[in-house]
């Protein structure tokens, strides 16, 4: 996930402040709470996932976007620990 290794710059510098991480943690939880309730997923998987719908296996399809679901669910329950 693109926000994870934009956001770990912060953490992997010398010398970075306990403030500096609380935000950087701040703004993936945040991310991922606006991609949860947005049902946000890539635009390179949208267009596979209306490919492979178009071909049938629509059950297969809806179980991915579950679990792309329960990614930002794990990481939100993650970061609230």
């Amino acid at each position: 996930m693109r926000m994870f290794e934009t956001n770990v710059e912060a953490p992997q510098r010398e010398g970075t402040s306990v403030i500096e991480m609380l935000t950087v943690l701040h703004s993936v939880h945040t991310l991922n709470t606006e991609r949860l309730a947005s049902k946000c997923v890539t635009l390179k998987t949208k267009h596979l996932v209306t490919q492979i719908l178009e071909d049938g296996p629509e059950e297969e399809c809806r179980e991915f976007l579950q679990h792309v679901e329960g990614l930002h669910i794990s990481c939100i329950v993650y970061l609230n620990v």
